[in-house]
């Protein structure tokens, strides 16, 4: 088993920065997360760049600004995982950590993973909320690469390119089949 860290220092106050990560049912702020569902209280299934992971909120603690999750079940088949997401006061700036005690052949990727998420947050939070800009992409199996700035408008990009190019399969999807398969990421 190993251990390893990922950290960031946000400029912005801790408990903006906190009531983000510190949101166990979120996962907007998760570069690549395509979707999320609930599994009960405490698990939530998160699909991310085609995998599924099942995590289990273990702890939460508001005054410590700590949240504690395991990954119990998924594509990966660990036979141990916990991370905890903490942020600290720095001055005015806040100390993101993200400790994972998992599997040896995991721990380098997971850390890696953790530290680019740390690295997007503090782009996007440190823009500001007005300066955000989002942009939402569906790759299609034919590899043509979708994009729209709004839901609405992945959703009407991603139709008309049904119609024209897969005809046969516009009447087979939804607006919620498109939804899930788009990803939201930060256009920086």
């Amino acid at each position: 088993m190993g251990e390893a860290r990922a950290d960031v220092t946000i400029d912005r106050p801790a408990d903006d920065v906190w009531a983000i990560v510190g949101d166990f049912t979120d996962v907007g702020w998760l570069p690549g997360a395509d979707g999320c569902r609930f599994v009960g209280e405490h698990e939530r299934v998160v699909s991310m760049s085609g995998m599924e992971f099942t995590e289990r909120l273990l702890r939460r603690d508001d005054v410590r600004r700590a949240l504690t999750y395991s990954v119990v079940a998924g594509s990966l088949k660990l036979d141990h995982h916990e991370a905890t997401i903490t942020v600290t006061p720095s001055g005015q700036a806040s100390l993101v950590t993200w400790d994972v005690t998992t599997d040896d052949r995991v721990v380098g990727a997971l850390r890696d993973g953790y530290q680019r998420v740390l690295d997007a947050l503090k782009v996007t939070l440190e823009a500001g909320a007005s300066d955000r800009r989002f942009v939402w992409v569906l790759r299609c199996p034919c590899g043509t690469v979708l994009e729209g700035a709004t839901e609405d408008e992945i959703v009407d990009v991603s139709f008309a390119h049904l119609r024209g190019a897969h005809p046969d399969m516009a009447d087979a999807y939804e607006r919620d089949h498109v939804l899930f398969m788009a990803q939201r990421f930060v256009r920086t």
